[in-house]
């Protein structure tokens, strides 16, 4: 088995909406029968991995997440190099073109513009693999939308790490200088990125599988300890420019929805994956499970941050490292925390942790907390834990290749 790290946060927030569903209603989950707020682990990863904090500590191997590569391409044919926008778009998707990934018509079907019929004549066909302007509409790496007004833009996100950011710019200059340019012959995806990001939260690309990452972090969605509602806020706008003989009413009237409460958060890294993904790298893998911690102890999601302030650093941080088969402590807060204050949530979570372990034997091989209630431990203990963790796996698949 890997070494696996897991983090356990308690972090409590003021009044706030961090992140809402459809209505704009903070997000919640029914728990043990009552309700509780919600943070998606998706809003969390974003926050995380987008933060000033992740990359001052990873540095520049962070990918970048978009539908826009095939556009930022055309784009800069266009704006740098001085070539027609529909010039542009043609060199690029022709270079770009996915010929392993056909569609748009059977696989009977004929490749050309032009197929016989029975009575002789010919009638048109959609080439395989084309849009409706003929060109490639499957790329290295997606789909291209085909709505109005969403030229060369592909239909799903695609995270692409640095070195593979810098071959695209690399392809676009080959293009301005009119190489012709075989797609089969091009290596634009890596099959393990130097990215951090992707390493940590993986990818997936539906028409290049092959280039798939599987995401050596998991994160769960935060949920409060305790029974948690959501509130209504209705507030006003002034109008400043209002006369004296006017109306006294506001210029603007309406409700926001917020709640507040104690989070707990739960993230698992497998250790031996993300070295794997980061291609045994092990002072990336650790700048990486830096960043990681840091950010997720100090920076919470952006929703409503204007409107609430909501900012808030980690109460209670526990660390553990070891080979087991990892365990959420979520369970400790299946019956709703009662009491006021943080020590019960701390208290309910290393409760169940003792008893995890006097059931099925020590869990953890090592152990480290902060506790700011309390005054005890650092930040700095639980990265120090966290290298550890990472000498430990990197020297076992080290001593697994020798052997």
């Amino acid at each position: 088995m890997p070494q696996f790290l897991q983090l356990h946060f308690l972090t409590a927030f003021p009044p706030a909406n961090l992140n809402r569903d459809d209505t704009g209603r903070p997000k919640t989950a029914m728990v043990g029968g009552s309700e509780r707020l919600r943070i998606s682990s998706q809003a969390l990863k974003r926050a995380w991995r987008t933060s000033d904090v992740f990359h001052q500590i990873v540095g520049p191997a962070i990918g970048i997440r978009s539908q826009r590569f095939v556009w930022r391409m055309v784009e800069a044919l266009v704006s740098k190099h001085g070539f027609a926008p529909e010039e542009a778009t043609l060199r690029v998707r022709l270079a770009l073109q996915n010929k392993a990934a056909k569609a748009g018509a059977d696989d009977d079907a004929p490749e050309s513009d032009e197929a016989p019929v029975e009575d002789g004549k010919k009638a048109k066909v959609k080439a395989k693999g084309k849009d409706k302007g003929g060109l490639p509409a499957k790329v290295a790496f997606g789909s291209i939308q085909t709505k109005e007004g969403r030229d060369n833009l592909t239909n799903e996100l695609v995270h692409l790490g640095p070195d593979e950011i810098v071959a695209l710019d690399d392809l676009v200059e080959r293009l301005a200088r009119g190489e012709t340019i075989d797609p089969s012959q091009l290596a634009l995806l890596e099959e393990r990125p130097h990215a951090a990001d992707i390493a940590m939260f993986g990818r997936m690309l539906a028409d290049a599988p092959k280039f798939n990452v599987e995401a050596a972090v998991q994160v769960a969605h935060a949920i409060t300890t305790h029974r948690a509602s959501v509130e209504d806020d209705y507030f006003t706008a002034v109008e400043d420019l209002k006369e004296h003989a006017d109306d006294r009413g506001a210029g603007h009237v309406n409700v926001q929805e917020f709640g507040a409460g104690l989070f707990y958060t739960y993230v698992c890294v497998d250790l031996g994956l993300l070295l794997k993904n980061l291609q045994g790298d092990r002072d990336l893998t650790r700048r990486a499970v830096e960043g990681l911690i840091c950010a997720a102890a100090t920076v919470p999601p952006k929703g409503k941050q204007n409107s609430f302030a909501s900012r808030a650093y980690t109460h209670y941080l526990l660390a553990e490292r070891g080979t087991t088969q990892p365990r959420a402590l979520s369970a400790a807060f299946l019956k709703p925390v009662s009491a006021n204050g943080i020590d019960p949530s701390i208290k309910a979570l290393v409760d169940l942790r003792d008893k995890f372990d006097q059931a099925y034997g020590s869990l953890a091989e090592a152990r480290a907390e902060m506790n700011v209630e309390a005054g005890s431990g650092t930040l700095a203990d639980i990265l120090t834990l966290a290298a550890a963790a990472i000498e430990a796996e990197a020297n076992t698949a080290r001593e697994a290749v020798d052997a």
